[in-house]
């Protein structure tokens, strides 16, 4: 009969936590934010080095909350973007220290949504796959595909990271770390966090977080005090009048337009070999009106019968 492992051995397992009283428990390792704030909060003092991370937001992008994490994996291994809404700018992550040779896209067609799935769960059991981000769609309800992720995730020891709408707040999930993104509009801050779950430490802490600098968050004004330099001529040249070009003389308009009632100017006609000058045109000659083809046939009947 097989020997059970000792109680002892089960509670050191890094998957296994017991709340708060985890002494004697290996602290698992995390990865920095990037963010003071929001390090503090976490109970273990960042990201999870991998497995299943939730993040809950609705018409917001949380990659500026996920950049410095990103950039501080070196070259440990892939970054997967799994259905992004929108293709990545090459400039914007190399800016951040992530080279381009370390990016991986995965798209399936909107009809195709378990080629998706497949492909996410093959990458992040991989040993080459060190981050993962996936946007799962709205209509994906099924909170067995999260499970299975984070299963995969810890088998490859990858970070992966799974962005749904806000509405799932209150669906069940086996996520251990989530987190839900509401942006608000203050002076010093971009964004609302709030921890709606996580492992060995408590939920319902709230913060808010400067995305941009204060460069892009306020925009420049230049000082009411600021003096105009000496060489700098703030009048501006006087222009010399413009004298309006004189418009060549029309013909009066009733013989341009030839308005009934009007006599219209007599044509001009150059004659070769003659000096030029105005000379009228012939007048036509009269034409007789013509006969109505019914009296025609009329005369010719009287004609005939006179005959006979």
């Amino acid at each position: 009969m097989p020997t059970q492992p000792p109680l002892q051995s089960l509670l050191h397992r890094p998957d296994i936590w017991r709340g708060r009283d985890s002494a004697g428990a290996s602290r698992p390792t995390a990865r920095p934010t990037g963010f003071a704030a929001l390090d503090s909060a976490l109970h273990h003092g960042g990201w999870p080095a991998h497995g299943l991370t939730e993040i809950l937001c609705e018409a917001l992008c949380p990659l500026r909350l996920l950049l410095p994490a990103l950039a501080r994996t070196g070259d440990e291994g892939l970054v997967v973007l799994a259905n992004p809404p929108a293709l990545p700018g090459a400039a914007a992550w190399q800016a951040a220290g992530i080279p381009l040779e370390r990016l991986l896209l995965l798209t399936a067609p909107a009809n195709q949504p378990a080629l998706l799935r497949r492909a996410c769960l093959e990458a992040a059991s991989s040993d080459a796959v060190t981050a993962m981000l996936v946007w799962l769609p709205r209509q994906e309800r099924d909170p067995r595909l999260l499970r299975r992720l984070h299963l995969a995730a810890q088998q490859g020891r990858c970070w992966l990271v799974a962005i749904r709408d806000s509405h799932f707040r209150h669906h069940s999930s086996p996520a251990p770390l989530r987190l839900g993104l509401t942006p608000v509009q203050q002076p010093e801050a971009d964004v609302q966090l709030e921890i709606i779950k996580q492992p060995g430490g408590w939920a319902g802490q709230q913060m808010t977080l400067a995305w941009f600098p204060p460069s892009l968050r306020q925009p420049a004004t230049a000082p009411a005090h600021a003096a105009t330099p000496a060489h700098m001529d703030t009048h501006s040249p006087t222009l010399p009048a413009i004298t309006p070009r004189p418009e060549p003389p029309q013909e009066p308009p009733e013989y341009r337009l030839g308005l009934p009632g009007k006599a219209a100017a007599p044509p001009v006609l150059d004659l070769p070999g003659r000096p030029a000058g105005d000379v009228p045109l012939p007048a036509a000659a009269p034409v007789a009106p013509k006969t109505p083809p019914a009296a025609a046939r009329r005369r010719r009947r009287r004609a005939v019968d006179q005959e006979h």
